[in-house]
């Protein structure tokens, strides 16, 4: 064991530390040809305000950009066990934070990268190459697949359209739409899809009017009770 022990006061008589007292640090420096410069450090420090067998602490992590010869802060891990990479106040198990923080996945066997990115407060997923997709599993089974060619496939992994929506047996397949009035049940608002009999299905479950048009303008309507006006 390699211990540091930090205390205030002296060694004769020792006092409490603080919030933010530095407990240790491990400095790395090299030889530039006329000094020894800071290459990279490792500080642990107290993180919180400490008490008896209470001593709250954070690890911090730096390195030295090219062209200086100052460490700067690039990982934090603080006494909540919270990783932050550029920030010191993570607030997840793992912050990152940067103008554009983004991960790059890579596949070594074939130099392939995917990339999670955040800007401008929008989300990317991002494949980075036209024949592959990207794919949201709920436990090991695939639920949604984003194609490369934009497609979109629900229940299946090679999309035939835009959106294709499809199950793995002969029960009926619907897409449902219902707001706050109609409430959200499985008989409310209106369903559109295909039976478990095969048969096309558009259903309005409430007791209201279906309504058809064009050019923006209603053409026909089928009211609740069934009769069915043209132009009317």
């Amino acid at each position: 064991r390699f211990v540091i022990q930090k205390a205030r006061g002296s060694i004769a008589s020792p006092a409490a530390v603080l919030d933010d007292d530095g407990a240790g640090q491990i400095l790395f420096s090299a030889y530039d040809g006329s000094e020894f410069c800071n290459v990279a450090k490792i500080d642990a420090k107290v993180d919180g305000t400490p008490g008896t067998d209470d001593m709250p602490g954070n690890l911090t992590f730096s390195t030295t950009s090219d062209g200086v010869n100052s460490t700067t802060e690039r990982m934090r891990i603080d006494s909540s066990g919270n990783v932050g990479i550029g920030t010191t106040t993570p607030t997840s198990l793992l912050h990152l934070s940067s103008s554009n923080p983004k991960i790059n996945l890579t596949d070594s066997d074939v130099s392939r990268t995917a990339v999670i990115q955040q800007s401008n407060g929008n989300l990317y997923l991002d494949s980075f190459d036209a024949d592959r997709d990207l794919i949201f599993r709920g436990g090991t089974t695939e639920n949604v697949r984003f194609t490369g060619d934009g497609n979109v496939g629900i229940g299946t992994n090679s999309p035939q359209n835009i959106l294709h929506q499809n199950i793995s047996d002969s029960g009926a397949n619907y897409h449902q739409f219902t707001n706050s009035t109609t409430g959200a049940g499985a008989s409310q608002g209106i369903i559109v899809g295909i039976s478990a009999t095969e048969e096309g299905i558009f259903y309005n479950r409430e007791n209201l009017a279906l309504r058809f048009g064009t050019d923006n303008t209603e053409r026909m309507r089928i009211a609740s009770d069934g009769d069915v006006g043209i132009g009317t």
